[in-house]
């Protein structure tokens, strides 16, 4: 994911290994073309009249999820996490009902398109992104909106606002 995010970003990397010396890593990024801009009022907040829903996220991956989850809150979802879609289908079983569905798409277990196809058995309007490190597979979830990793968070709100209106709230 690495290797894909620096290339993504026209950087590089490379990893030199030697058994009993260790692991050297270098990342190359480029410098940006865009002077950052500085804004003086401090970060936003999302009072819950601004919230846009709850967003069921659902990744296997740690990090990726806690990610996933700040870039969410920001664009002002309430986000539930679960590591797993069987975990997915267990909380929406308990009671939640989800505005909106983010899911890596490869987990253990039941893939991410299989969990939206579930929630929407019950829930057809339900929006779905399917999250995918797959660029080149352009079948892997027909019928569903899909990002690829990795991504920025102006992709990712790109991909959300696209979600057709018969599927956004």
């Amino acid at each position: 994911m690495v290797h894909g995010l620096a290339s993504h970003l026209g950087g590089g990397l490379t990893i030199t290994s030697r058994p009993g010396q260790g692991t050297t890593v270098d990342l190359w990024l480029p410098i940006s073309a865009v002077a950052v801009e500085t804004d003086n009022k401090g970060p936003s907040t999302i009072t819950s009249h601004q919230a846009l829903g709850t967003a069921l996220l659902v990744d296997d991956e740690d990090l990726v999820r806690l990610s996933t989850a700040d870039m969410l809150m920001d664009l002002g979802y309430e986000v539930v996490e679960a590591a797993s879609a069987e975990e997915a289908l267990r909380l929406v079983e308990e009671g939640l009902a989800p505005d909106l569905v983010v899911s890596d798409h490869l987990m253990p277990g039941m893939s991410g398109v299989d969990l939206a196809r579930s929630l929407r058995a019950h829930r057809p309007d339900l929006p779905a992104l399917i999250i995918s490190g797959y660029a080149e597979i352009d079948g892997i979830a027909p019928g569903f909106p899909r990002l690829t990793k990795p991504f920025q968070a102006g992709e990712r709100a790109a991909s959300l606002a696209a979600l057709s209106p018969a599927e956004a709230k």
